[in-house]
């Protein structure tokens, strides 16, 4: 059987497992352990992985009760094969599928083979007995409770750093199933061994899991325990444990009041905000205003907005980008007037800003300050603002800008774009750079939806035949595109006659590539 090609054996690993209806279903579904309890045993870890699903899938389809004798022979088998470790591998993996099925003594001999399993001088086992304990928490008290804290005990004190990170899930595990007044000491001693752990990996682990254990606690452990690790992991010596706690400060923020945010973890965050790791700043951005309505106004303009405005002067607009989008809890807390107050001089500054990739992440989120601020306050501090950009020496800035005044149009309305844009955009008909001539042809066919008729027929449509005779051929190109783009909102007959004497007009362009955009080909 194990002489084939590996990929023919895994395949008949995998298929083995759905043959129980083929040997006469649940009564003799454990005639086919024997050819399963080969491969699960096999070196090769992938053989032996679907070895053992199908295993799994057999036992749990037997009537175990009545054929108990059989699954702990197998069970025995594989925990006593001379040849290899991989047998007890297998068995650590069944064990929890069929316990609940076996009588007491069956229990207790699956109990004893898993304590022996977590203590056995391989270390993949007993990183196997790890990975699954966790799997047997729902079968308390069947699975006795006091077995699975001394197991549990007994990883966290392993010499291999691998086992000992498998304690977070078994930890997380007892929380879910135990209650915490019942096993409190138990938790806060697993969680103080994991916190203070010499291995980053184990402090990483628990740190990515705090806020689901900490679901689990009462207050005053939150407070008086989870607050103060989690406050060290935040200025943990290694970046990866910073970074993954950065990541996770605004949910666990949520477990915590108002006064032991700003007394815990705000001046840690501080610290945090002048880290030299950029994936530190990014996550710590992406969290930081999210705090903000948990700890209300005062505090959040105190502590918050100048960390915010430190964080939004980096080179980095990955780190940017996350503060502009997330304003709205800030808003939430701290009002619109005082957010612009902190918000419009560093906007200015960053909008001036010499490096062009600056000005475009600046560019980005305009939309979203737009929807933030209102029409009003918006177009008082940024409205100007949103229209030099299309005048700016690099073109993906005109082209950011061009972008940004569509969504600005449809967020702000007809009336907004009428009195803000067109006279701007009109403004480069006489512009003496045909780049910039070019640049109302990129954007009316987006605003036009925006635009009443009025706005198409004596506006638009006027300063398109105006640029239909331009010297320069790749604006009278661009021109005849943004004709046929208008076109269906040209609603009397007499601008359909303008168009179309237009269109014809530059039909006869003496460039070729006008002539076919003016024709009957589609928009590209």
């Amino acid at each position: 059987l194990t002489d084939d090609e590996d990929e023919i054996i895994i395949e008949i690993a995998e298929v083995l497992g759905s043959f129980g209806g083929l040997v006469g279903g649940p009564l003799y579904a454990l005639t086919l352990i024997k050819p399963l309890e080969i491969l699960a045993c096999s070196e090769e870890s992938a053989v032996r992985e679907k070895a053992i699903e199908s295993l799994k899938k057999i036992i749990s389809i037997s009537k175990i009760k009545e054929k108990e004798a059989e699954v702990m022979d197998l069970l025995k088998r594989l925990g006593n094969n001379p040849d290899t470790f991989t047998g007890k591998i297998a068995a650590i993996s069944l064990i929890p599928i069929c316990y609940a099925s076996l009588s007491t003594i069956g229990q207790q001999d699956a109990t004893n083979m898993f304590r022996a399993f977590s203590k056995d001088e391989t270390m993949q086992v007993r990183k196997a007995a790890a990975m699954h304990l966790k799997y047997l928490v729902p079968l308390i008290p069947k699975f006795p409770e006091s077995e699975y804290i001394n197991i549990v005990q007994q990883f966290i004190k392993d010499e291999q750093e691998a086992i000992r990170c498998q304690c977070i899930d078994n930890l997380l595990a007892l929380c879910q199933v135990v209650p915490y007044q019942k096993s409190g000491s138990y938790i806060l001693n697993f969680i103080k061994a994991c916190a203070e752990d010499k291995a980053w990996r184990v402090r990483f682990m628990l740190t990515e899991k705090i806020v689901e254990i900490g679901k689990y606690l009462d207050h005053d452990a939150i407070i008086h325990y989870l607050a103060n690790y989690f406050t060290n992991f935040l200025q943990d010596t290694e970046s990866e444990v910073r970074t993954i706690a950065a990541t996770k400060v605004s949910e666990f923020c949520k477990l915590l009041d108002a006064t032991s945010i700003v007394k815990k973890i705000i001046p840690a965050i501080k610290k945090l905000s002048t880290d030299t790791n950029a994936n530190i700043k990014k996550g710590l951005a992406e969290n930081l205003l999210q705090i903000s309505p948990l700890i209300g106004g005062a505090s959040s303009s105190e502590h918050i907005v100048p960390i915010f405005l430190s964080l939004l002067k980096d080179d980095d607009p990955e780190i940017r980008l996350p503060l502009l989008s997330n304003l709205e809890d800030l808003n939430k807390a701290i009002g619109i007037e005082t957010l612009s107050q902190s918000l419009v001089p560093a906007i200015t500054q960053l909008a001036g800003e010499k490096k062009w990739r600056v000005r475009l992440s600046i560019i980005e989120v305009f939309p979203a300050l737009a929807k933030i601020m209102g029409e009003g306050p918006f177009t008082e501090h940024f409205g100007a603002m949103s229209m030099t950009w299309l005048d700016d020496n690099v073109h993906a800035i005109r082209d950011a800008a061009t972008k940004n005044i569509q969504k600005l149009a449809l967020l702000l309305g007809p009336k907004w774009t009428e009195k803000n844009v067109l006279p701007k955009l009109m403004a480069y008909q006489t512009h003496e750079n045909y780049l910039f001539r070019m640049v109302p042809l990129f954007a009316i066919p987006s605003l036009a939806s925006c635009l009443s008729p009025e706005s198409i027929e004596k506006v638009i449509v006027p300063f398109l035949v105006i640029l239909a005779s331009d010297k320069v051929p790749n604006v009278r190109l661009n021109t005849a595109k943004c004709i046929k783009a208008i076109q269906p909102y040209a609603k009397s007959s007499t601008l359909q006659t303008l168009i179309a004497k237009t269109l014809a007009q530059l039909a006869a362009d003496p460039d070729s590539d006008v002539r076919y955009y003016s024709s009957e080909h589609p928009i590209s």
